[in-house]
């Protein structure tokens, strides 16, 4: 069986950012999120399980590190995709890893649903 590990905030951070995700807080969570080039309205996100100001993710068991695809025009938003949670166990490395996996499982949906609308719209 995996163990936790608590992986440093600034791991996670300066992964994201690498990535050219924006840092944002919301209900005091730093959400970090990347609008589509395609349709600016499409927004991948990563709620990172990080409080405002702490020094490292919340303890093994309260949550995980979650990645979704939504849309938001300010006047309309929904969910377009929701991924399998990234559990902080073995290594800063494997978990890079596997948010690395769920970014592109995120993009592809993220993609696909783009497509999708481009099509009814020509329709």
């Amino acid at each position: 069986m995996a163990s936790y590990f608590a992986v440093p905030t600034q791991e996670i951070e300066a992964f994201l950012v690498s990535k050219r995700f924006e840092r944002t807080v919301q209900r005091n969570e730093v959400v970090y999120v990347k609008r589509s080039t395609r349709n600016p309205d499409v927004l991948m996100k990563v709620y990172t399980s990080v409080h405002v100001g702490a020094a490292s993710v919340r303890r093994s068991g309260k949550d995980a590190i979650r990645v979704c695809v939504v849309f938001d025009n300010s006047r309309r938003s929904f969910g377009i995709g929701k991924f399998a949670p990234v559990f902080r166990v073995t290594s800063t490395e494997s978990v890079l890893r596997r948010l690395t996996d769920r970014l592109h499982e995120a993009a592809r949906r993220a993609t696909e649903w783009i497509d999708n609308d481009e099509m009814r719209q020509s329709a």
